[in-house]
């Protein structure tokens, strides 16, 4: 049993990729990982520092032919990224090309019809860009920079804030400090969730973030 210590970026899929597992829910539902699952309910978000056991290999053998050549092909390992993109309204932006850049990749394609865009990507991709455009000659550009598994859990104040920026309420830092545009975007946020309208970090604003956020 090999332990491993989360840096930043890393989540169950890179990390089986890494180190040769064909699939990341082996090593998330590892009896040796009960402590992380209960710690961190979705293998996708892990937090710097948590501590993966990665089970042992099994050897496997395979027959080959008198003359000792085989051919091996080896699937690489992929993750998929999920988002959804509206705008300052709350509106989808539905039917509109996209282009995300992921190392020497480029993945082209349409946002559906509530906006979202769903596609496989390497799973040891660590930062990529995504570009929405707003017209047919791809002049009106919308553009993001990527960070893949850099979110922290939705219950830690650095992921309440990505969160919030990413909803639009806007945090002028994520770096885990409550500063005022922070307590103001947390206002903001239980307002439109018929909360109480304070900057407390409760359980209620964590149950509704959690809920509007996905994950």
């Amino acid at each position: 049993m090999h332990k491993v210590i989360v840096k930043s970026g890393d989540c169950c899929a890179s990390l089986a990729k890494q180190f040769g597992y064909k699939d990341p829910t082996s090593i998330y539902q590892n009896q040796a990982n009960e402590k992380l699952r209960n710690l961190r309910p979705n293998m996708h978000l892990l937090q710097t520092g948590d501590v993966v056991f990665l089970p042992e290999k099994k050897p496997k053998s395979m027959p080959i032919d008198k003359s000792g050549k085989v051919q091996i092909t080896v699937k690489g390992q992929v993750t998929q990224f999920k988002t959804l993109i509206q705008d300052n309204l709350g509106n989808p932006l539905a039917n509109k090309p996209f282009e995300i850049e992921i190392k020497n990749q480029t993945i082209n394609g349409l946002t559906n019809s509530i906006g979202e865009i769903k596609v496989n990507i390497d799973a040891s991709a660590k930062t990529g860009i995504l570009r929405i455009f707003l017209d047919s000659v791809k002049k009106n550009t919308l553009t993001w920079p990527l960070e893949f598994g850099a979110l922290p859990p939705h219950d830690s104040i650095i992921g309440a804030q990505a969160r919030l920026n990413n909803l639009g309420f806007y945090c002028a830092n994520e770096a885990g400090e409550i500063d005022q545009s922070t307590q103001d975007a947390i206002c903001s946020f239980k307002t439109s969730q018929g909360l109480n309208p304070d900057s407390n970090l409760d359980e209620h604003f964590f149950n509704a973030l959690l809920e509007i956020y996905g994950f």
